[in-house]
């Protein structure tokens, strides 16, 4: 799905993709803690098929201490903010990068009840 910048602030942003009536939201922060947060809504047919809900939530946090790892791997520079490079490259592959780095990573997800 192609992304595009939904909306942004200095203290999160908003990436959006949608194909056919699929659509993907996602954010990601930095939280109070100085955690990073990346949370996601999908919703649509393929939701539908899968979970049998039409939205689908989930959201991963990465604790700071692992901030500079994060960094890093995605090669951020360092004068640069993570969560301004996240919403420059539109890097919506920092999921996958991090788990095959075996980042540690917290999950949680729900579905709706329709």
């Amino acid at each position: 799905m192609p992304l595009s910048i939904v909306h942004e602030s200095t203290k999160e942003v908003h990436v959006g993709a949608t194909e056919g009536d699929d659509r993907r939201c996602t954010t990601v922060a930095i939280d109070p803690a100085g955690n990073l947060v990346i949370r996601g809504e999908d919703t649509g047919s393929t939701v539908r098929r899968f979970f049998g809900s039409s939205t689908y939530e989930w959201c991963y946090t990465i604790d700071r201490a692992q901030l500079p790892l994060v960094r890093e791997l995605l090669t951020v520079p360092g004068d640069v903010e993570l969560s301004t490079f996240i919403r420059e490259t539109l890097a919506a592959d920092v999921i996958d990068l991090l788990k095959s780095a075996e980042v540690p990573m917290r999950f949680s997800n729900w579905t709706s009840f329709d």
